[in-house]
Formats: structure tokens, C-alpha cells, sequence
């Protein structure tokens, strides 16, 4: 049986087998921010190819993000796509104010 391994700077975080859908919440730190991992779902695109639909949810500081989900193929591009989330979670911070960010996000 293959195993899936989601990685977070070179450590492991989760191992689940190809064919499971589901895994248990995780909670981990990327970017001086909190990660909650709730959730991911096995699929597939139009080609068949695997498609991982992961729910996440971000608290950088004393703000928490909705529970939002990103579409990955691997655990490479789902470390990409976190972080890109991240930044932009820290640029609203920036820009508009804890305070704004709170009404935008939460």
C-alpha cells in the first residue's frame, strides 16, 4: 500500500495511505503563523489525475481566518500555496489594520 507524507520544512506531519479520504486535524506553525489542518479529500481532475481538496484555517497573531480550502496535486504545492495564503493574510494585517482584517476575514 503507498503512503502520502505532508511535509512541513522536511519534518513529517501526517502519513495517510493513497486510498483513505480523510485525515485527522493537525496543528502546526508555517510562517510564524498557526495552521489547522482539518481536513483533505482525495479526488481527481478532469484527467484523472489525483487532487487533494485541503480545509484550512490560519490564526497569525489574535486573528483567525475563516475555514478556507486550496486544490493541490502534492504536498509541494500545497506548502506553496499555504504560504502564498500566509503572506497575503500578513499584507491585509499590514495594510488595512487588525481591526479591518477582523471584519474582512473573520
Amino acid at each position: 500500500m503507498r503512503h502520502t507524507l505532508l511535509l512541513y520544512r522536511d519534518r513529517v506531519v501526517g502519513i495517510f495511505p493513497e486510498n483513505v479520504v480523510q485525515i485527522p486535524p493537525l496543528v502546526f506553525e508555517a510562517d510564524g503563523c498557526l495552521v489547522f489542518l482539518l481536513e483533505v479529500l482525495k479526488g481527481s481532475d478532469m484527467e484523472g489525475n489525483p487532487r487533494y481538496h485541503v480545509s484550512l484555517r490560519v490564526k497569525c497573531g489574535d486573528i483567525e481566518s475563516k475555514t478556507f480550502n486550496l486544490t493541490v496535486k502534492d504536498t509541494k504545492e500545497l506548502k506553496a500555496l499555504l504560504l502564498a495564503e500566509i503572506t497575503k493574510f500578513k499584507l491585509m494585517r499590514m495594510v488595512l489594520g487588525d481591526e479591518m482584517t477582523r471584519r474582512v476575514i473573520g
